[in-house]
């Protein structure tokens, strides 16, 4: 339905059709906007792109969907298991000879090698005879033998916990 307006004249003289009829809310929401965004503080727009420590995403908390579909006592053989960033790049690969799952977050391993890369150069390996790693907590705790082997850094040991 279309509302007429008094002609003034003016426009139909130049031969301009008058302007079509919007509702007030059509005219107030460009306003709205204007208002909505003046008042947003320029830290808020910043904080948007931060993300707090509990809101990452942490790559063994991934496993869980997995595992909840093996039940416990199943093993793996032979199981890898790489490791992304948030731009897709190569982190890490976990590499294991045997997998028990023990419970659907506990599970234990032997003939661990995880390989840790930087722009897909392999910049550390660590050789677990045997290893418990929790999805709970996502610590890895060494049971046997370790070997560390990187560019900076060179170790062994008869065990070790680590967070992943």
């Amino acid at each position: 339905m279309r509302r007429s307006l008094p002609d003034s004249g003016r426009g139909r003289a130049r031969g301009i059709p008058p302007p079509p009829f919007r509702p007030a809310l059509m005219r107030i929401a460009p306003l709205i906007l204007v208002v909505v965004l003046s008042s947003v503080s320029p830290e808020w727009i910043l904080a948007q792109g931060r993300k707090d420590a509990s809101e990452d995403d942490l790559s063994y908390e991934k496993l869980g969907p997995v595992l909840d579909n093996l039940p416990a006592g199943s093993t793996l053989k032979g199981m890898r298991v790489p490791v992304f960033n948030k731009k897709r790049e190569r982190m890490a690969l976990l590499q294991s000879g045997f997998v028990k799952i023990i419970t659907r977050r506990e599970l234990t391993g032997e003939e661990i090698v995880l390989r840790y890369f930087q722009k897909d150069a392999v910049i550390m390996r660590m050789n677990l005879g045997a290893a418990d790693f929790s999805l709970n907590t996502g610590l890895l705790r060494a049971r046997r033998a370790i070997t560390l082997d990187g560019d900076k850094l060179k170790g062994r040991g008869s065990g070790g916990i680590f967070h992943l």
